[in-house]
């Protein structure tokens, strides 16, 4: 009988291979690719190392770490030709931010950073930079050192010099000799300085 054969049928194919409709096979669902690894921070070793000129003595470099109105900082001092080169390198989130402060000239001796100080010395909340600089004096009849006060805006005016004040502060000789009486600079220290800008109402 056609029914029953068929019913016999549709019975075998279902137990030995399934001759229904097959169920339905799930799409396969793309993966996004994997981001690129970002790649790590230079650390300031090695940010330092690649901008002061090759073969310098390791001993010529000196560093300075500041906090400098909330920012951690790093002064870096080094020489270039018969220059002092005067960077500060200031931590951002993921690097370093390099500014190049000064270039100190030779003054018949090399330059040397005496001081590294911070104060108010404009009309914002924001504290300035201060360096103070010296060079050996030492000639047949005098002998002393030079001292000559620089102040440089915050960070965020990209430490400009302030030129008013530069030439207000000046430098001078503290110096004696033979020929003539001692002389002697007024702001020859970081107290003296801050003293002359309270002063002067900052």
């Amino acid at each position: 009988m056609p029914s029953l054969r068929a019913a016999i049928f549709t019975i075998a194919c279902l137990l030995i291979a399934g001759c229904g409709p097959k169920p339905a096979t799930p799409e396969a669902v793309a993966q996004p690719a994997p981001s690129p690894a970002k790649p790590a921070a230079p650390d300031l070793q090695t940010v330092i190392a690649n901008t002061i000129p090759p073969g310098t003595a390791p001993q010529d470099v000196h560093r300075l770490k500041a906090d400098w109105n909330g920012q951690a900082v790093t002064f870096v001092d080094y020489p270039v030709a018969t220059n002092i080169q005067l960077t500060a390198f200031a931590q951002t989130t993921d690097s370093y931010r390099t500014v190049d402060i000064d270039t100190l000239s030779e003054e018949g001796g090399t330059a040397q950073i005496g001081a590294i100080a911070f104060a108010n010395a404009d009309m914002d909340a924001a504290k300035e930079l201060i360096v103070l600089v010296t060079w050996p004096v030492q000639h047949a009849t005098v002998s002393g050192t030079l001292y000559e006060v620089r102040v440089f805006d915050d960070l965020d005016a990209d430490a400009r010099p302030l030129i008013a004040l530069n030439q207000h502060f000046g430098s001078g000789c503290d110096c004696s000799g033979e020929d003539a009486d001692p002389k002697r600079y007024t702001f020859r220290t970081v107290a003296d300085i801050r003293k002359e800008l309270t002063r002067m109402g900052y």
